[in-house]
């Protein structure tokens, strides 16, 4: 493939993806299964191919290795919690006119703007190997990527699974392993709307902060897949990934389409536990910003905290926050998670 450009919307934005290679390919199209408006971009004269007020472009390139990185401007690190430090510890490099992000030694992305006098456009050039793309990384590296030009339009992202209920959001937070991709499926399956899975797109509207739907499919464990046999015939071989242990579901196979965007009413933060039946447990706004801080931003953009916080502040104030202690009663989650949106409706 020769610089094919793809494209999707979320929410006023849209998104350009150039890139080069069957990998990168491979993966977009992973990504944007089912999503509406995504794909192709239309060429002039087509419908929908008048520009969005606000674009952010990303250009993919390929290599079987990266660069070697700036010889000056370190001024963060993070070491990965989850991956081997190759794919996952971030390094992050100040220029001038750019901002560089190293994934080890996986991936590396450049972000600045272009102005051509009519249009603000917001750009991010992200430089590929093919051992992080053989790891289903892909939508880490871009929303990674996105998630600073994001937040210069307002937008935050958010480590959550985001279904709806009654017209009113709820957020799962909580490491990988935790239960969020599980407990989610469970609350779709049952009913629920979905919004996103692991990244949730988080904007405030005069009526109070919504959460937005976002593109991509679900990653699943064979754990859940044991708890959820409903789900077991759905996993494409295709799309199973024997480095990761997980399978890709697309979510047309799970849910008619995404949901509507929704005030977020509650958030429960996720934790695994021997119990027989799951507990929610009441937590304070304190605690909320605290949890949330940890899972929302990113340190190394230091323009962007007193926003970031100040969101977040507005977010813990909004909704209503739990620890939820799963227990083994899974099949009973619905119910007992439907029971706080009908308090929350009722207004106690």
């Amino acid at each position: 493939m020769v610089n094919e450009r793809l494209f999707f919307h979320l929410d006023s934005l849209s998104i350009q993806l150039y890139g080069a290679g069957s990998w990168i390919k491979q993966q977009a199209r992973i990504l944007l299964r089912d999503w509406p408006e995504g794909g192709h971009t239309p060429e002039a004269g087509e419908p929908g191919s008048a520009p969005r007020k606000n674009c952010l472009t990303v250009h993919f390139h390929s290599a079987e290795s990266l660069p070697p990185p700036p010889a000056e401007g370190l001024f963060f690190t993070q070491p990965s919690q989850e991956l081997p430090g190759d794919l996952g510890d971030l390094t992050a490099y100040r220029g001038q006119q750019e901002t560089i992000l190293y994934f080890g030694r996986s991936a590396a992305l450049r972000f600045f703007k272009e102005d051509d006098g009519q249009n603000l456009s917001y750009c991010l050039t992200a430089t590929v190997t093919p051992r992080l793309l053989s790891y289903g990384r892909f939508s880490d590296v871009l929303f990674t990527g996105l998630a600073p030009l994001l937040r210069q339009q307002g937008y935050y992202l958010s480590h959550t699974f985001a279904v709806t209920h009654h017209g009113r959001a709820l957020l799962l937070v909580g490491p990988s392993g935790c239960g969020k991709t599980t407990s989610g499926l469970c609350l779709v399956t049952s009913g629920w709307g979905f919004l996103a899975n692991d990244i949730t797109l988080l904007k405030e509207r005069p009526d109070g902060i919504y959460a937005l739907p976002v593109p991509g499919a679900f990653s699943v464990s064979p754990g859940t897949l044991e708890l959820l046999p409903g789900l077991a015939s759905l996993p494409d071989e295709q799309l199973y990934n024997s480095l990761t242990h997980k399978s890709f579901i697309p979510v047309g196979e799970v849910a008619d389409s995404w949901a509507e965007a929704a005030p977020v009413a509650a958030v429960c933060f996720l934790n695994v536990s021997d119990r027989p039946e799951s507990v929610l447990e009441p937590l304070s706004r304190a605690v909320t910003l605290a949890r949330l801080l940890e899972s929302s931003v990113d340190r190394w953009d230091e323009a962007a905290l007193p926003g970031h916080v100040a969101f977040l502040q507005a977010l813990s104030s909004q909704a209503k926050s739990y620890q939820l202690h799963l227990g083994r009663d899974l099949e009973q989650l619905p119910r007992l998670l439907e029971g706080v949106v009908k308090r929350l409706e009722s207004g106690d």
